[in-house]
């Protein structure tokens, strides 16, 4: 091969002398695409090539799903059934230690399950137990805070700020209507 006949290959009018010059631009062009996205298929089929570019996660391994399964009894008998979410002072860590797990393992489940961070899913828990509280007790006798403190929260702005993102409503309205369904 002699070195002008291989740079003839960057000049399109060289490689297609019989066509106009748009179209032989535009068939190079067209040609180099297929030519790069062959390459890049081929590449991106290969194992090596996916183990880079995935994200590894320490959690999604061969038996996670068995694991996930276990995970999800878990946090419904201690943390739901059990209700650990009323503890002021539980923890993401502290959560994982009682369960058994790894913090991390227990952050991811949440994460990939639930689409939930530690916190929202311990404060959505809580703001459930305060619905079915509120539907149950003597209303009369206890004011928003006393059944907010009840089931874990530490804060009454926390509280209210959650409540209201969560339902739509301030709990005071949540009352309101409950004590209006009342007989």
């Amino acid at each position: 091969i002699s070195v002008t006949r291989l740079f003839n290959f960057f000049f399109p009018l060289e490689l297609y002398p019989n066509y106009h010059e748009l179209t032989a631009t535009g068939l190079y062009f067209l040609g180099l695409v297929v030519y790069f996205l062959t390459i890049l298929f081929t590449i991106s089929e290969t194992n090596q090539l996916k183990a880079f570019f995935v994200p590894k996660s320490p959690y999604l391994v061969k038996g996670f799903i068995q694991k996930e399964h276990e995970i999800k009894m878990l946090i419904d008998k201690k943390i739901v059934s059990q209700k650990m979410f009323k503890n002021k002072e539980v923890t993401a860590k502290s959560a994982a230690s009682a369960l058994g797990i790894k913090e991390n393992e227990l952050k991811e489940f949440l994460r990939l399950n639930y689409q939930q961070n530690f916190n929202e899913f311990i404060n959505d828990l809580r703001v459930n137990e305060f619905k079915k509280m509120s539907e149950t007790i003597d209303l009369l006798r206890f004011d928003i805070s006393g059944i907010a403190d009840e089931v874990g929260f530490t804060s009454r702005s926390t509280f209210y700020r959650y409540f209201n993102e969560k339902t739509g409503i301030t709990p005071g309205q949540y009352i309101k209507l409950l004590k209006k369904d009342q007989p």
